[in-house]
């Protein structure tokens, strides 16, 4: 916590224990006389000194620091806009719970297992796991592509495409060879298959990007004022035509070119065994 946030509490719970004890200094006043009243108003005040000791000092029960900012909920579409919804949130402590928040308190769920499962979802090891689901059920999902001419791609991270699998596993065997890979485990490192890509030339609605500035900076009707549409579409299309160098090629994971056979299918085959053993 900040120092000035830390200042700003500490000064909230100081005033806030000064009026509960003027509040209570009050009380006795007016029951002065009634013994047991007192005794009960001690321990009262006693109680609120142990409170506050321990708000500041930031701890709960069992020394977990909570600080409740924001609990999400899901209400439904009946109550929801009819006003707030009444709750009681407190530390359970020994007692049974009956919610969960997750171990950085960002969310709070009905059952424990909700939040043992939101809890690893942020883990770097789910992160890979559903990589590894993504990857497997893409191989599995992929036409493979017989004669394939054309540019191709590993991963589709920028430095992993190519105009040809031949220029791709060039690519792949010089990193190799500057990363100090022995000559004769190359081979096995290479790809075994790799994703076609699909061509995406120029192309550029001109009318649709005229009609959308004139939505967001002219009157409604400012697009029946503009002149010659015809011949703005006749010189653009022609325009565009001649652009035909501007070109990209993106991955296309629904397609693959199969490098090496045997390993392919090996691993082929240890995808179905993944996909299957995680279902």
């Amino acid at each position: 916590m900040k120092n000035e946030e830390l200042a700003a509490e500490v000064e909230s719970l100081t005033i806030r224990n000064e009026r509960l004890r003027d509040a209570l200094a009050e009380v006795g006043r007016l029951l002065d006389g009634h013994d047991m009243i007192a005794e009960a108003i001690i321990e009262v005040r006693d109680a609120l000194a142990r409170d506050t000791k321990a708000s500041l000092a930031g701890l709960d029960h069992n020394g977990l620091r909570l600080r409740i900012g924001g609990i999400h909920l899901s209400i439904s579409e009946e109550h929801a806009g009819k006003g707030p919804v009444p709750l009681i949130v407190k530390h359970a402590g020994d007692k049974e719970p009956n919610l969960w928040a997750t171990s950085d308190g960002s969310a709070v769920y009905r059952d424990r297992e909700w939040a043992e499962r939101a809890d690893h979802m942020k883990t770097e090891a789910y992160r890979e796991e559903s990589e590894r689901r993504m990857v497997a059920s893409r191989l599995i999902r992929a036409t493979v592509v017989e004669d394939y001419d054309g540019w191709v791609s590993i991963d589709g991270h920028e430095d992993e495409y190519a105009g040809s699998v031949g220029e791709l596993l060039e690519k792949v065997r010089d990193r190799l060879t500057w990363d100090d890979v022995p000559e004769n485990e190359i081979p096995a490192r290479l790809p075994a298959w790799v994703h076609c890509c699909t061509e995406d030339g120029f192309f550029f609605d001109i009318e649709d990007a005229i009609r959308s500035y004139l939505d967001d900076n002219h009157h409604e009707d400012a697009a029946d004022w503009i002149k010659d549409w015809d011949g703005l579409c006749t010189f653009w299309n022609e325009w565009s035509a001649k652009q035909s160098g501007v070109c990209s090629y993106m991955i296309d994971y629904s397609r693959i070119v199969v490098i090496d056979r045997g390993r392919y299918e090996q691993e082929l085959a240890a995808a179905k065994a993944y996909l299957e053993q995680t279902k």
